[in-house]
């Protein structure tokens, strides 16, 4: 899934790289990407279109309209230690019988 999800995306990812390159960094502070994360869930909600219904060119166009719609912005140094929480244990409402 990653990897169909990979392929997909790398067109789009190369436009967005491009566009900062001719724009220069006048226009914008810091690169963008995808995000992955709503590219894979894309994926997972236009898959069955792709390969059941045979109707690419809309699910396609939908998947790059998205992934473009949803870039993050790269910042350098930007790295926070991540807050590590005990895992609490299930509600008594679903324990087993």
């Amino acid at each position: 899934m990653m990897t169909t999800m990979a392929v997909l995306a790398f067109p789009i990812e190369e436009k967005i790289q491009q566009e900062y390159q001719q724009q220069g960094l006048n226009t914008r502070k810091h690169p963008h990407k995808i995000n992955r994360t709503n590219a894979l869930a894309m994926l997972k909600e236009i898959c069955c279109s792709l390969f059941v219904k045979k109707k690419t060119d809309p699910a396609l166009t939908a998947f790059d309209d998205i992934l473009k719609a949803t870039r993050e912005i790269v910042r350098p140094n930007r790295k926070f230690p991540r807050k590590k929480l005990k895992r609490q244990p299930p509600s008594m409402n679903y324990k087993a019988l």
